[in-house]
């Protein structure tokens, strides 16, 4: 949020690099684990790190800093 104006920015950015939603990221082979575990499971933290490379990635291709690019990194959810 712009502390100045009180508005909260709009990113540029892919929906899908804005927040982590679990099930997105996840392989086929993966969702079971997820199923059974939720969000502690070691599969949604591998679901997490490829959400937070395809950041990265978007970032680098539009030469702006993630932050900028993708919005504010916040927790996964299972959505």
């Amino acid at each position: 949020m712009d502390v100045r104006t009180g508005e909260v920015p709009l990113y540029a950015g892919p929906a899908a690099l804005r927040t982590c939603v679990v099930w997105q990221w996840l392989r086929p082979d993966e969702c079971a684990d997820v199923e059974a575990h939720g969000i502690s499971s070691p599969m949604a933290i591998s679901a997490w790190r490829r959400w937070l490379n395809a950041r990265q990635a978007y970032a680098e291709e539009v030469d702006q800093p993630v932050t900028q690019a993708c919005g504010p990194t916040g927790r996964p959810t299972l959505g």
